[in-house]
């Protein structure tokens, strides 16, 4: 795994940080031809004229490029709008650098935070526009804030966002700058607002916007009737939906700070989701070239992962990871890279695991809550799994057997806590089942719980999952210890409703957390309604103790230490709280892991340029978007190979 870590080193060195450069004059500026003619017809004003006072400016991965072409890519049905935000939609206040080591300015060109953590100052970069062209500044600030993410009707700030139980106090200082006032430190803020979902600040144009909204257009109730909607929290949502990722891409009118402007509606009725360059972009190379360099982006609607595959090995896509990087497509894009024209590009999985086996702690049955909170229990199901078995048969023999614990790269790796309980050993399974008093077993060899019926596991996973196919495996391997499993599988929708309602028994579900450890603690801890573990502490420390269930003290203890870590403003320190949490998850082996993942891997064309070979993977950083896509152009064909699947 190592050395792809070190590819990634070497393949983002060489791709600056975003920066401001004084040496460029309005003179220097130059953009598409099909702007140029634009501007010589008229119809847009010169560029200098359409980018703020200091544009980004953005030193490419290998070289300046040349403007052009259509980047292809692929949606797989109606619901996977994530992937848009990926490619086309990250434009918070702050954004992650490509190496995922630090935040960088973006929409903000700079701020400051107070040495107690409490008030953090932003600067807008001055003169940026929306795709409209009209100015972006605090006035859509305080609209965002006050109007919108504050207001009740309409939506809550984040959890991160939040101050105790109330949202901070907003400071407009002039028309580009604006303070975040908390009452207690807030030392995660940066991070979190660069992550993939963050662009709560930059999503809401005011100038286009307040005709919508009820307290300052006149005559909403006509445009709610006129909009065939129930009232104006539904028209106004029904307008900024194209970018939200709760709602999708709908409309298309809705201005943003994006590469591209969106043609067409993701909603189900377009067989294809077209961008064009967004003639106000606010970002240039070094030689002063307005960005992005390619001329639109075209998403082929497909309805499975097998039309995807098709079109991906047809030629059909220039750049995509996504819906095609399993483990069934792996050598079926390898055979066909050469006739279609792609290289491959590794992804470093941020993800810790293939898939968390969780059986839910907070379950509404008495007597499998008394089954199942026993540790020893837990570690017994954990040496009768042969992750080898499921490593070679599952996973083509990629990976490597691993707990619920930090990857090998992550500042808080901890070799004893990643192998911890991942022998196969039914020795020690039995031993450690009979010694909890199961060791009666029915005609059929299932061993009979406190209650003495048999101890059957529902095990849940949602529909289109990998991990459907470890359910015969995982029933063959509890059972040679006397645990029935039965695995079902059910609708994404159905799973989602059973698990935030406290009603699967047991499932499995993506590793998150491996990398990224501090914005996605789910596994670790009961932290939110994805800890799916514990639906119900989780519910109790989200809701500050007014619903769900008190945990144990050793969960609690690691609510205390989170709620530090997201205040504690020096490095040092906060590493040292979340350590201290990570040694309660050790401790407490709340949930199972199966394996480490493989390095995960995509397709490049080979005529596109200035993408890296390798870059980290993960929505916390909502690759592709960091490492800069609106550098990505056209050339000549060549042969970048890093990564073989």
């Amino acid at each position: 795994m190592m050395q792809y870590a070190k590819w990634l080193e070497r393949s983002l060195a060489s791709a600056a940080v975003l920066a401001v450069s004084a040496s460029l004059a309005e003179a220097d500026y130059a953009e598409a031809p099909q702007l140029a003619e634009l501007v010589a017809q008229g119809e847009l004003p010169p560029v200098a004229e359409r980018l703020p006072e200091n544009p980004l400016v953005v030193t490419p991965l290998e070289r300046i490029g040349t403007y052009g072409g259509t980047w292809n890519a692929v949606l797989t049905g109606s619901g996977d709008k994530v992937w848009l935000t990926r490619t086309v939609g990250y434009e918070n206040l702050v954004r992650w650098n490509p190496e995922w080591t630090s935040v960088i300015p973006n929409v903000a060109d700079s701020w400051e935070v107070s040495e107690d953590g409490r008030e953090y100052t932003f600067n807008l970069r001055k003169g940026i526009r929306w795709s409209d062209g009209d100015l972006f500044d605090t006035e859509d600030i305080a609209f965002a804030w006050t109007d919108v993410l504050t207001n009740p009707e309409l939506a809550s700030p984040p959890s991160f966002l939040m101050d105790g139980d109330q949202p901070p106090a907003l400071e407009i200082i002039d028309a580009h700058t604006f303070r975040l006032i908390f009452t207690e430190p807030k030392g995660l803020l940066l991070d979190h607002l660069a992550h993939g979902n963050a662009d709560m600040f930059t999503r809401y144009p005011s100038h286009y916007l307040k005709p919508f909204h009820k307290s300052y257009a006149e005559d909403i109730d006509a445009k709610v009737a006129e909009a065939g909607v129930g009232t104006w929290v539904d028209l106004f949502n029904q307008k900024v939906s194209d970018i939200s990722p709760s709602f999708g891409w709908r409309n298309t009118e809705l201005p943003t700070l994006f590469p591209w402007r969106q043609l067409t509606p993701y909603d189900g009725s377009s067989a294809v989701v077209s961008f064009e360059r967004n003639p106000w972009y606010w970002k240039v190379d070094p030689d002063g070239n307005q960005l992005p360099y390619i001329d639109a982006v075209r998403f082929q609607v497909t309805q499975d992962r097998e039309v995807t595959l098709l079109k991906a090995i047809s030629g059909e896509i220039d750049f995509q990871w996504r819906r095609i990087n399993g483990t069934k497509e792996r050598p079926i894009l390898f055979e066909n890279a050469e006739k279609a024209g792609y290289n491959f590009h590794a992804r470093l999985n941020a993800n810790m695991n293939t898939g968390v086996f969780f059986l839910n702690l907070t379950n509404p049955d008495p007597v499998k809550r008394e089954i199942y909170r026993n540790r020893d229990f837990r570690i017994a199901l954990s040496h009768a799994i042969n992750r080898q078995e499921i490593i070679d048969t599952v996973y083509a023999g990629l990976g490597e057997p691993y707990q619920v614990a930090p990857r090998p790269e992550s500042v808080y790796y901890d070799e004893a806590f990643a192998k911890q309980y991942t022998e196969h050993d039914l020795e020690k399974a039995n031993a450690l089942l009979d010694g909890l008093g199961y060791a009666d077993r029915d005609s059929g060899g299932t061993r009979l719980g406190p209650d003495g019926k048999p101890i059957r596991i529902v095990f849940e996973v949602a529909s289109g999952k990998d991990f459907v196919d470890l359910g015969p495996l995982l029933e063959q391997q509890l059972a040679a210890v006397g645990i029935d499993l039965e695995v079902r599988e059910i609708e994404r929708s159905l799973y989602e409703t059973k698990l935030t309602g406290n009603e699967l028994d047991a499932g499995m579900w993506d590793g998150d957390g491996g990398l990224g450890i501090e914005l996605d603690p789910r596994w670790y801890f009961p932290y939110n309604f994805e800890s799916s573990f514990a639906d119900l502490w989780s519910d109790w420390y989200t809701a500050g103790g007014l619903e769900g269930e008190a945990p144990p003290a050793p969960a609690q203890r690691q609510m205390e230490l989170f709620d530090m870590v997201q205040a504690e403003p020096d490095l040092d320190a906060r590493r040292a709280l979340m350590r201290e949490l990570l040694e309660i998850s050790k401790e407490e082996f709340w949930a199972i892991g199966i394996a480490l993942p493989s390095v995960a891997y995509g397709i490049t064309s080979k005529r596109l340029y200035n993408v890296p070979a390798v870059f980290p993977g993960s929505f916390a950083y909502p690759d592709p978007a960091p490492v800069n896509p609106f550098t990505f152009f056209y050339g000549e064909p060549r042969d970048i190979m890093p990564y073989q699947p």
